[in-house]
């Protein structure tokens, strides 16, 4: 019986070169399988889009807004609403710590103001196509831009009534920290106010004993913190000064009949 002789061949050079090539490759992939991959930045998500009645769609700026009407003042901070869903027409974003300052004699001075402040644990959410949301407490208007808002609250007072429209606008806040701050009048006397409406607002600000005894005027202050940290108001012939920095604030107050101006600290001691 014949038997076929079996007869082993050398590859060839080219197909060595291949088989070496092949090899590197694998070798690579194995390698490149056990490296730990390069971590890359999570992209945030695009905020959502205002979709006006008329126009086309925009997306808001976030954070401090801050507009006049006639010289009066108001302030808000528009931020990102996770508790609301979103749905068709309403985006997902909310208003927080609104203070407005309104008239509080005929004819209309900035110089005396009182104040309407809306608070609250949790924004309040937008209306449809960029409407404020705010009817609800007699107030109007919406955003009409990225950068441009509008906000209306009727006045009316014994002798005068009216519309005030505010024109708003992003803008960059101090911070000054909400709550309990201890005021330090010059000559010792001392007393506390309150910070609210996210640095915007302080409030129940008691005129000192001196003042009382040589102009006869008590009570307290309410003040509006503008962006810069400073607040100043005239009532009654009472010239009240304060700017906020760093948990601190220094400041005067005059009166006519008194000597002064009377230097003032404040520190922020509590929430």
């Amino acid at each position: 019986m014949l038997a076929r002789l079996d007869r082993h061949r050398w590859p060839s050079a080219a197909a060595a070169i291949l088989m070496v090539a092949l090899l590197a490759a694998v070798m690579a992939s194995a390698t490149s399988a056990a490296a730990p991959a390069a971590s890359t930045p999570l992209a945030r998500p695009t905020p959502p889009a205002i979709q006006p009645k008329h126009g086309h769609a925009f997306i808001p700026v976030q954070g401090d807004w801050e507009g006049t009407a006639d010289g009066f003042a108001a302030s808000f901070n528009l931020v990102l609403d996770a508790v609301h869903q979103q749905r068709a027409g309403v985006p997902q974003y909310g208003i927080q710590d609104l203070v407005m300052l309104r008239p509080l004699a005929c004819p209309p001075n900035p110089a005396h103001y009182g104040e309407s402040i809306l608070g609250g644990r949790l924004p309040s959410v937008l209306g449809d196509h960029g409407s404020l949301g705010l009817s609800r407490f007699g107030l109007l208007g919406q955003f009409t831009g990225k950068r441009s808002a509008t906000l209306q609250s009727r006045y009316s007072l014994h002798s005068c009534h009216g519309m005030l429209t505010w024109h708003l606008h992003p803008a960059v806040r101090r911070t000054v920290a909400n709550g309990t701050w201890s005021l330090h009048y010059a000559g010792g006397e001392h007393s506390t106010f309150h910070v609210q409406g996210g640095g915007r607002l302080a409030t129940a600000i008691r005129l000192p004993e001196a003042i009382v005894a040589c102009n006869g005027l008590h009570g307290t202050l309410d003040v509006f913190i503008g962006t810069d940290g400073r607040s100043a108001i005239t009532q009654s012939g009472v010239t009240f000064t304060l700017r906020f920095a760093n948990g601190k604030a220094t400041g005067t107050l005059s009166a006519p009949g008194c000597k002064g101006p009377l230097q003032i600290t404040a520190t922020h001691t509590g929430g």
